[in-house]
């Protein structure tokens, strides 16, 4: 298996990290569910959004994660982060 992780910088990878932590909860499990994450990789929804959203781009961009590349594409989808 190939190591996906993307090249992103300091800059992208943080604007990442804070459009998910704006995102509505129902809208952020959509990403999840979209991402189909192991279960128990992402913390429950009693957590706070900001533990939810840091542990699914280190799983995103892990070894066995999509990459981040695939999360920016899911986040640009009309039912994903950008609200027209």
């Amino acid at each position: 298996m190939t190591y996906n992780q993307q090249n992103l910088s300091v800059g992208d990878r943080l604007r990442l990290l804070t459009t998910l932590n704006a995102l509505p909860s129902p809208q952020f499990d959509m990403i999840v569910f979209a991402l189909d994450p192991p279960a128990g990789n992402i913390p429950s929804t009693a957590a706070p959004q900001g533990d939810r959203s840091s542990a699914l781009l280190t799983r995103v961009d892990s070894p066995i994660g999509p990459g981040l590349t695939v999360l920016q594409e899911v986040l640009e989808r009309p039912s994903g982060g950008k609200s027209d």
